[in-house]
């Protein structure tokens, strides 16, 4: 999880509200009475409930925070037109197709002070899916993880020791043919 990680980045740096081009409806998703309502559909375990805690208690904003498990649940949900969220959080692989569909308003960089200081290349690897980068902003990028079970890596590749770069467990071939 992303303990550390300010949820108000998250707020502005994500998708703009689903809905597709209602904005009557989009109003209305944000608000509950008189509170003020946060609706975020993201990965799961993108962000610590603590950091979406603090953001209410320092913001006086209520967030609902519901996560998902694959791009297929997201899209099934944002495709039906009102799926009540305000910002998502799909995968690059997605969200072109989705923002084809109508499922994202534009967002108001003016809401965004920072957007400015984004990463460029990044930026520019966007425009595959968001060419002028009206509806989608980078937020998460690379590789989340890898494991290595050390003890039968090492049994393969019959010695005590990995490699000092153990990205050649994954990319080196006098490696690689030992772990077929």
């Amino acid at each position: 999880m992303t303990k550390h990680l300010p949820l108000i980045a998250l707020t502005t740096v994500m998708l703009a509200a689903c809905g597709g081009s209602d904005k009557n409806t989009s109003d209305k998703a944000g608000q509950a009475g008189n509170q003020n309502v946060l609706r975020i559909y993201n990965w799961s375990e993108y962000v610590d409930p603590e950091t979406v805690a603090d953001f209410e208690k320092k913001n006086g904003i209520k967030v609902t925070y519901d996560v998902y498990d694959s791009d297929e649940t997201l899209e099934s949900k944002v495709l039906t037109g009102k799926s009540g969220y305000d910002i998502v959080g799909p995968s690059n692989t997605f969200v072109g197709r989705q923002i084809k569909a109508g499922a994202y308003q534009k967002i108001d960089k003016s809401l965004i002070p920072n957007y400015k200081n984004l990463n460029p290349e990044l930026m520019k690897l966007m425009e595959g899916v968001d060419p002028s980068h009206e509806y989608a902003v980078p937020f998460y990028w690379g590789t989340n993880t890898f494991a290595i079970n050390t003890e039968r890596v090492k049994k393969a590749l019959g010695t005590d020791k990995l490699p000092d770069n153990q990205w050649d467990l994954v990319f080196n071939p006098e490696y690689t043919s030992k772990l077929k």
